[in-house]
C-alpha cells in the first residue's frame, strides 16, 4: 500500500514538475486570441494545411471568426506573425495563415433536392453563401 502510494506522489511530482518546464520554455497548446491581423506587408506568406497539426496546435493564433447570432463559426481565418531582427522596429518576415472550419450544421441538407449547405447569420440553413 504504502509503495502505491509513493509511485502515486511521484507520478504527481513529475506530471507537475513536466508541466513546469513546458510552461517555462513558452509551450502551448493551441491557444488563440480573437482579432485582426494585418499580414499584407509580409515578405513571405505561408498557407497552413489542415493536417499540419504541429502549426495549429504548439502556437498563438489570432483569428476572426465570421459567427452566427448563436455563435456558429461560418468562416474566417487565422494568422500567426513572426518578425525579423531588424533595428529599430522589428517588421513582419513570416505570417502563417489557414482558414478556419465552417460548422458542419447544415452538411447535407437537402429539402426536395435543393441543397441548403450554407449556414446563414441566422442560423438558418441557405442554398447560397450570406
Amino acid at each position: 500500500m504504502e509503495e502505491e502510494i509513493g509511485l502515486f506522489v511521484g507520478f504527481i511530482f513529475l506530471a507537475l514538475f513536466a508541466a513546469g518546464v513546458l510552461g517555462l520554455f513558452g509551450f502551448n497548446f493551441g491557444h488563440t486570441l480573437e482579432g485582426t491581423v494585418d499580414y499584407s506587408n509580409c515578405q513571405q506568406i505561408i498557407a497552413v494545411q489542415d493536417n499540419d497539426w504541429y502549426q495549429k496546435y504548439f502556437h498563438t493564433w489570432t483569428c476572426d471568426a465570421i459567427k452566427t447570432k448563436s455563435g456558429e463559426i461560418m468562416g474566417g481565418e487565422c494568422a500567426l506573425i513572426e518578425k525579423d531582427n531588424s533595428y529599430p522596429t522589428p517588421q513582419c518576415a513570416r505570417a502563417y495563415v489557414y482558414e478556419m472550419a465552417t460548422s458542419t450544421a447544415c452538411e447535407g441538407n437537402i429539402v426536395n433536392g435543393i441543397a441548403y449547405t450554407y449556414l446563414g447569420y441566422d442560423d438558418m440553413c441557405h442554398t447560397t453563401p450570406q
